[in-house]
């Protein structure tokens, strides 16, 4: 991992014996003629990328295994074995995610993309601290179209027929999708500026690959369309608030399958806060570690936090953050304190949807005050990625997104009574 994380920005492609020499200094047997050999060999360019994909081969081989179970607790244990910790997956610190990076950029083999995506799983907090300076997400972005852009490239030679083309194409576009989809799936909970790697046209652009890509995918390999469209939703959350209408009919239809067992606007709005009682970061919109994770310096999550004692909704990681939100110029949690304690005395988040919905009922929870309650809660989000002069539109924003989802669900009741 020292040689895959090391910073080679500097250094051509094609010549990398000097940085092979500053990874083996230090060991003990660096005089010996195997070393002196491995190290005069890596002149070569094509055995400089071999290496790193074998490389990446062995370190994916040593990860435990990705479970759906770990990846829905959000949780990645280090084995007794090799990775133990963060320090043994980066090295030489947080700028690895760029190196790791700059080799996607020049090697064509997926190996090296799940290397980096396993690397993210495991080592958030640091992902999240290298990508909030503005140098690092330029360059997540132009990594990111430039793979986006070879990979589409060989999925349309294929389809034609073309000798470029390969087999494998989309598989490859699927390994980099998989790995962009993690993003916003643990960003939404634990990283609020998530949003801000897809700026600078870079979702619109994802998007244009996305679409074309879809309809040239063989129908033996539906599930990697599928995640192409799980990818294209949330890549529009992205582009503009009114999402809905711009969506392509095929990725509009899997946004209605994910949202059937929502319930329409109840079901969404009992996520919200489920969502917001579970997040690991502190609920002020102002927070100057807004964008730390709970237990990401010291390494535990046992530090302290502060959760409202009206609501019990909301933590904080000092008192101070939670008094200064007491009183937000824009989004005061004392205007909706007051209607998510009533709430919760009829039903928690976690009950099922049927009684969340009586309980939001009988705490008069209509949709006009829900648009509020999720502008309270999220609006910062929005108009962070957004322009600012939108906030006093955009109650009115979140009534029609919520209003569409009642839509999408009344559409899927009809459709599931006529098959009946």
């Amino acid at each position: 991992m020292a040689f895959l994380t090391r910073d080679r920005s500097g250094a051509p492609s094609s010549a990398l014996e000097h940085v092979s020499r500053a990874v083996i200094h230090a060991c003990p047997f660096n005089s010996s003629p195997l070393h002196r050999r491995c190290v005069a060999t890596y002149a070569s360019a094509d055995c400089s990328f071999t290496v790193v994909t074998s490389l990446s081969l062995v370190v994916n081989d040593c990860f435990p295994t990705l479970s759906n179970r770990s990846v829905a607790a959000k949780k990645f244990k280090f084995g007794s074995a090799w990775p133990a910790r963060a320090q043994d997956l980066l090295p030489l610190g947080c700028q690895g995610f760029l190196a790791l990076l700059r080799w996607i950029l020049l090697i064509d083999h997926m190996s090296v993309v799940v290397t980096l995506t396993r690397v993210y799983l495991w080592c958030r907090p640091a992902f999240y601290t290298e990508f909030e300076k503005s140098s690092s997400r330029e360059w997540f972005r132009t990594v990111i179209l430039s793979r986006y852009r070879l990979s589409l490239s060989q999925l349309v030679a294929s389809a034609s027929g073309s000798a470029t083309g390969t087999p494998e194409s989309s598989l490859n576009m699927c390994t980099v999708s998989t790995m962009l989809s993690f993003i916003p799936d643990f960003g939404r909970d634990e990283w609020p500026m998530w949003l801000r790697l897809f700026d600078d046209g870079c979702a619109a652009q994802l998007l244009s690959f996305v679409y074309t890509a879809i309809p040239l995918i063989s129908e033996e390999r539906a599930p990697i369309a599928a995640h192409l469209r799980d990818l294209a939703v949330d890549l529009h959350g992205c582009v503009n608030i009114d999402y809905f209408g711009s969506m392509a009919p095929d990725v509009l239809r899997r946004f209605d399958e994910d949202n059937l067992s929502s319930c329409g606007r109840f079901g969404h709005f009992k996520s919200l806060l489920e969502r917001v009682a579970s997040r690991r970061f502190c609920s002020a919109p102002d927070c100057p570690v807004v964008n730390e994770p709970y237990g990401s310096t010291s390494g535990n999550d046992s530090q302290r936090r502060f959760r409202c004692g009206s609501c019990r909704l909301l933590q904080y990681c000092s008192r101070e953050c939670q008094r200064r939100h007491w009183r937000n110029a824009l989004q005061p949690h004392r205007d909706v304190c007051s209607t998510l304690r009533d709430l919760r005395e009829h039903a928690t988040p976690e009950a099922d949807v049927r009684k969340f919905r009586a309980a939001c009922v009988a705490a008069n929870i209509d949709v006009r005050r829900m648009a509020v309650i999720y502008t309270n809660l999220i609006g910062d989000r929005v108009i962070k990625h957004y322009d600012r002069e939108l906030w006093h539109n955009l109650v009115d924003q979140m009534v029609l997104m919520l209003e569409a989802l009642d839509h999408v669900s009344e559409h899927h009741v009809a459709l599931r009574q006529q098959s009946a």
